[in-house]
């Protein structure tokens, strides 16, 4: 694994990659997390400068575009976790919907949804959705749910205005 070689916490075991997503010569998510509460897993995959970044992405990346590869802090609170895979984007609050269904077979599912809430400046929504929304069809697979993100100033005309949203700052904090 191109990680494993050039990250030495990765290989020597000290941070684990949880969860890979990729669209070839576009975009990478990687979710890590640390077995050591001494080491942040983000930085230690980063490197200093961005050096072990810039090491990942020239491995992955043809010779003619580099690859973006984005470390995604893992938790196991689905909230925070979605808003870490959204990243770049500065997710401001995020909620769950869920909806129950019998599917044909008559049993019951529950289908459920993150929505993701973003600044108002159009720059957000374009970090968020990244390009040809690449970073939103990431996301949502690393995470294993639909995500939609919409902007504050949308959220009362939406079908969410009654849905309970989290502070992203909040739950942050709380990790």
């Amino acid at each position: 694994c191109v990680i494993e070689d050039e990250i030495p916490e990765v290989h020597n075991g000290t941070v684990v990659i949880k969860n890979i997503v990729r669209e070839a010569g576009v975009r990478s998510k990687v979710a890590v997390y640390s077995t050591s509460s001494l080491i942040d897993p983000i930085l230690s995959c980063i490197g200093k400068g961005s050096s072990l970044l810039r090491a990942v992405c020239a491995r992955v990346g043809t010779s003619s575009a580099k690859e973006k590869v984005n470390f995604v802090q893992y938790t196991d609170n689905l909230l925070a976790y979605a808003a870490e895979a959204l990243r770049p984007a500065n997710v401001l609050k995020i909620g769950i919907e869920s909806n129950e269904y019998t599917g044909k077979d008559g049993a019951k599912h529950v289908f459920e949804k993150i929505i993701a809430i973003v600044g108002n400046d159009e720059k957000d929504l374009a970090s968020a959705l990244g390009a040809r929304a690449a970073n939103l069809r990431l996301a949502s697979k690393l995470v294993d749910k639909q995500i939609e993100v919409i902007q504050e100033k949308e959220i009362d005309a939406s079908d969410y205005a009654d849905l309970h949203f989290v502070d992203v700052e909040k739950i942050r904090e709380e990790l």
